[in-house]
């Protein structure tokens, strides 16, 4: 296939390999765009178009699931958790997991123990 037919491809592989191994920083569309050298307006549409969502909501999600899987298998407190998963304010951690979740993160790692106990 013709190169520029590829080329979203290989920006998305490429961005989504960058979000994987940063998420835990604070990063911005403009950093995007600054690493990548696209406008955020264009990676915002790529990842729309094959995730049907935005590289910060793409983020977010593989923040709340470190974090489910941290607080399934973990004692740790809940604000250490936040900060590994990169939400140094833990109460904006809580808020985040339960509008991503349904319940907030200290009931979620509760029910993760029990059922651990099980």
């Amino acid at each position: 296939p013709p190169l520029e037919t590829l080329f979203p491809y290989t920006t998305l592989f490429r961005s989504v390999q960058y979000l994987e191994t940063n998420y835990k920083s604070a990063i911005s569309a403009q950093e995007l765009s600054d690493v990548f050298g696209f406008v955020p307006a264009y990676i915002n549409r790529i990842f729309k178009t094959f995730y049907d969502s935005t590289p910060m909501e793409y983020v977010q999600c593989l923040r709340i699931e470190r974090a489910k899987d941290l607080l399934m298998r973990t004692k740790r407190p809940i604000k250490e958790i936040a900060a590994e998963v990169g939400y140094p304010d833990s109460l904006y951690f809580s808020k985040v997991f339960k509008r991503a979740v349904g319940v907030n993160p200290s009931l979620y790692q509760k029910r993760g123990q029990e059922n651990g106990e099980k």
